[in-house]
């Protein structure tokens, strides 16, 4: 299953470079209609016009989704647009004929929607429905806010007399889950099944879709219909990183995630040996009357695939 390829895509050939829009680029209808172009928009151009095929499979699915939730920067929206192609087609822009572009913006528009829905779903599971809301309980509506970094996220919630606080943040994920699918675009496919029947699946039609159809099948499910398992990743509860349960199957040595049978929550392997050895150092030192300090060189959480990368885990 993990060797499937689940989307095809492309990415430019020579890479990619920034320009502000006001650099000679400026959209066709707006080139038409006489609109300013606006100098602080940050565009993604491809050098040269050769492009590259990126099949993406399901061993890539949590690289795809952690640099999406990593991408707080214009560097780290460059390198998504390197790595995995435009978010949509390449847009044509106009500076003394077509150029195509990706959008800095959006790179981390999706980001932030993205750890929105993370986040909601994360407080469901961990029966910490209230971490979001704010101020105090008005009759049928809630408050919710949501910030990272210089983005930040304020909605309300109506609900119905007699909602649970887990209620509002259920109907919060699909408030907000419903706004990212809404912006996805889709095909129709046709497949012939085992029994002859011929059936239709929706597949995305561009990398956003893509990344929305993943954040929609998040494990565990807290839709009533069941999600595409092909697409479905857990999140770690120590280092924060949405994963495989079963493992890689591109890995030297499987490392299947664990889920506990009393929480339901699941953890990588080593990050929860490192959590129990770091608890069993601290309770040390309190019994010792020392202060704990981290050891240097200390294990980094995280699974064998986002260490080799040498990237900052999400918690």
């Amino acid at each position: 299953m993990s060797r499937q390829v689940l989307f095809g895509w492309y990415a430019a050939r020579g890479g990619v470079e920034v320009v502000p829009e006001g650099a000679g680029f400026r959209s066709w209808q707006a080139f038409h209609d006489g609109f300013p172009t606006n100098e602080k928009r940050r565009l993604i151009v491809p050098r040269g016009t050769e492009s590259v095929q990126r099949l993406i499979r399901h061993d890539d699915v949590p690289a795809l989704l952690h640099d999406v939730l990593a991408c707080t920067t214009e560097d780290a929206a460059v390198h998504n647009t390197e790595k995995w192609g435009p978010l949509r087609e390449w847009r044509e822009l106009w500076q003394k004929g077509f150029v195509l572009v990706d959008d800095v913006p959006a790179w981390l528009d999706l980001s932030f929607a993205v750890f929105c829905v993370s986040e909601l779903h994360r407080s469901i599971i961990e029966r910490s429905s209230q971490r979001h809301m704010e101020g105090k309980k008005q009759g049928a509506e809630r408050d919710f806010h949501i910030a990272r970094g210089a983005h930040s996220l304020s909605f309300t919630v109506h609900g119905a007399p007699g909602d649970t606080e887990s209620l509002f943040a259920r109907r919060a994920l699909a408030q907000e889950l419903q706004r990212g699918v809404d912006t996805a675009r889709w095909r129709p496919e046709y497949h012939m099944i085992r029994t002859g029947e011929i059936r239709s699946f929706l597949v995305p039609c561009d990398l956003w879709s893509f990344v929305w159809k993943v954040v929609e099948s998040f494990q565990p499910s807290v839709l009533d219909t069941p999600t595409a398992t092909e697409y479905s990743l857990v999140r770690c509860e120590y280092c924060g990183v949405w994963d495989i349960a079963n493992g890689h199957t591109d890995d030297a040595v499987p490392e299947p995630m664990r889920q506990n049978r009393y929480t339901g929550a699941w953890c990588h392997d080593r990050c929860k040996r490192n959590f129990d050895d770091e608890r069993r150092r601290i309770a040390r030192a309190e019994k010792e009357g020392r202060e704990y300090r981290p050891r240097q060189g200390a294990r980094v959480a995280g699974p064998s695939w986002l260490r080799e990368r040498g990237r900052v885990v999400i918690k």
